[in-house]
């Protein structure tokens, strides 16, 4: 199970890639982690325990960045 921190969700792939690339730009371990009903999900960065996924959560909302955890 991976816990998945997520940037933003699109319909066309060609987005999706786009926004994992801008953010590895910005340092971030980004990849399309999942396809669900013709949307593609970007993560910010994936981790192995919710906890930690939580830990790093509160650290994105401080800067202002909208996040949820998802989890696959």
């Amino acid at each position: 199970v991976q816990y998945h921190l997520i940037a933003g969700c699109f319909s066309k792939v060609k987005n999706a890639e786009s926004l994992v690339s801008q953010l590895q730009k910005e340092g971030f371990n980004s990849a399309i982690v999942d396809e669900s009903n013709d949307l593609y999900f970007v993560a910010f960065e994936s981790y192995d325990s919710h906890k930690e996924a939580l830990s790093n959560l509160n650290l994105l909302h401080q800067q202002g960045c909208e996040t949820w955890i998802s989890k696959k």
